[in-house]
């Protein structure tokens, strides 16, 4: 689904319940964008290790979750997407 059907599809849930929404994919797609983050309620990724373009090694995978986690969080704190 193409970012903007995404955005709507988003919107168009959001307006039917009174709960939090939100959206997940792999970090590393584009559909994780200031575009996305704009309209959910907070920003959910999936890290995975196993399964990025090159595998990471699981003696590094810990160390490549908190790497990508502190990228995610640089990326998207100042949009106030970042809860603890």
């Amino acid at each position: 689904m193409a970012a903007p059907d995404l955005v709507r599809t988003i919107r168009e849930v959001k307006a039917q319940v009174a709960m939090p929404v939100t959206y997940a994919d792999v970090w590393s797609f584009g559909c994780v964008t200031a575009m996305m983050a704009s309209v959910v309620d907070f920003v959910t990724i999936h890290i995975l290790p196993y399964w990025e373009d090159f595998p990471i090694p699981r003696t590094e995978c810990a160390a490549h979750v908190d790497a990508i986690h502190a990228q995610m969080v640089r990326g998207f704190s100042w949009q106030g997407c970042v809860r603890r």
